[in-house]
């Protein structure tokens, strides 16, 4: 009787933990689902109002920074592997070799395209890095493809944009 109450108990709990966690979960979808609909209305009217919306640039910026940082982590990581890789084959074939074998024309080709491995992710990243295109801080207000209103010269037209 102690082992079935015990259970009870502990499923109870466990439904109200799940229930706790799943209204947590709800309280936050409606916070963001609201924040999402007011950036929405408010970048709906500054389209009304024939201004371009600021998220794009901001998202454009976080694209160039994050295909940057890519090129940079392919630059820097490809040569560190590469040259790690090739050093434990050198040593690899120190340790291993026959009394009467020459290394030098392997090692000295291994290098080889290690080198060559190595300038051609560097360059190359630069390369990618150097050429993306930068964001533009300066975003010109877009020309709206239909005619103002009559009433866009008034003074409460010009406040109700001042609140966006």
């Amino acid at each position: 009787m102690d082992g079935i109450i015990a259970a009870m108990v502990g499923s109870v709990g466990t439904v109200a933990f799940f229930a706790f966690v799943s209204f947590a979960a709800w309280l936050d979808y409606r916070k963001k689902k609201d924040e999402r609909d007011a950036a929405h209305q408010e970048r709906m009217k500054a389209l009304e109002l024939g201004f371009a919306p600021q998220d794009a640039e901001i998202e454009r910026a976080k694209a160039y920074s994050g295909a940057a940082w890519a090129a940079g982590v392919i630059g820097l990581v490809v040569p560190i592997v590469v040259v790690a890789l090739t050093t434990a084959g050198t040593i690899v074939a120190v340790i291993f070799r026959e009394p009467n074998e020459n290394l030098v024309p392997g090692l000295t080709i291994a290098w080889s395209i290690a080198c060559l491995i190595v300038l051609v992710a560097v360059l190359r990243s630069l390369s990618v890095i150097h050429h993306l295109p930068r964001p533009t801080g300066d975003a010109a207000p877009r020309v709206a493809g239909r005619d103002r209103r009559a009433d866009s010269s008034s003074a409460e037209f010009h406040e109700k944009r001042l609140e966006l």
